[in-house]
């Protein structure tokens, strides 16, 4: 049975997306709230939406028989479904079971080959440098994490995101892929706390952002690393509702405790849960 803490805050995420929707904010892919329909743990499942943007959607299907919102190749699928693809592109449910367990598999291999050694490392990719956490690493198994894989490459071969032994088909890099998956939660996929580093997240423009901020007018201390429990939960047992999230203009408040949160629009659900775990910590 899920925790309390965990229902609360998937309640929080939720509701979180409601108030995205109802200001037109658009999302691509498959949107959180209907990953957590489907089943999807709602801890992970702002990771889930990560991927499915850069893979389809419920009833996506490319060129290679490759199908679903996270795009299941005839080969792999075939180990995580019994049926045909037409049946798997008309069953949410069935494909974040397959996507869940084809997560924790790959970081069992991520595991047991060694690739998790690059936790805690600064890669410089385009003109991004980032520190590669839990989930970077698994988005780079969208990959595989296999033995010989991309990210199996770039760990063995020198760290070489230029290398066409790191890229696929497309020429696209793995490194890309570890950029684009880090402050992530997945510790539903690895059974380990999430870990957020401040280094990964984007430098706000100060001429158009509105500031974080408690109730007493101060700012909440900005985050530096979140390391949560062995189940990725937070021990709050403050509620956090839908009535407490509210849109006005371009921003939402959300009431967490004694705090009032303000964030723009545009803020994404994994940024509010970040605060929401510094928070969580604060007030234990």
């Amino acid at each position: 049975m899920m925790g309390m803490s965990k229902v609360k805050r998937t309640v929080r995420t939720v509701a979180f997306v409601a108030a995205m929707a109802a200001s037109g904010v658009a999302v691509a892919g498959v949107q959180i709230k209907d990953l957590i329909d489907a089943g999807l743990d709602g801890l992970c499942a702002g990771f889930g939406a990560a991927v499915s943007k850069n893979e389809g959607n419920f009833t996506s299907k490319n060129s290679y028989g490759c199908a679903g919102a996270f795009q299941f190749c005839p080969a792999t699928l075939v180990r995580y479904f019994t049926g045909t693809i037409d049946a798997f592109l008309t069953n949410p449910k069935a494909q974040v079971t397959a996507w869940t367990k084809y997560e924790k598999d790959q970081w069992g291999l991520a595991t047991t080959y060694g690739l998790t050694k690059l936790i805690g490392t600064t890669i410089t990719y385009g003109s991004k440098s980032f520190v590669v956490d839990r989930s970077a690493i698994l988005m780079a198994c969208q990959f595989g994490c296999g033995k010989f894989g991309k990210l199996y490459n770039y760990v063995v071969k020198g760290s070489d995101c230029d290398s066409k032994a790191v890229k696929d088909g497309n020429n696209v890099s793995v490194c890309k892929y570890l950029s684009d998956g880090v402050n992530k939660a997945v510790s539903c996929f690895t059974g380990e706390g999430d870990l957020f580093f401040a280094e990964n997240k984007p430098k706000a423009d100060p001429s158009s952002s509105i500031p974080i901020v408690a109730a007493n007018g101060g700012p909440v201390p900005p985050v530096q690393k979140v390391d949560n429990g062995p189940n990725g939960e937070s021990s709050n047992t403050a509620s956090c509702s839908s009535t407490a999230l509210t849109g006005k203009g371009s921003f939402f408040e959300l009431v967490e405790g004694k705090y009032t949160l303000r964030f723009q629009t545009g803020t994404t659900p994994d940024d509010v849960g970040k605060i929401l775990d510094v928070i969580d910590r604060r007030t234990n």
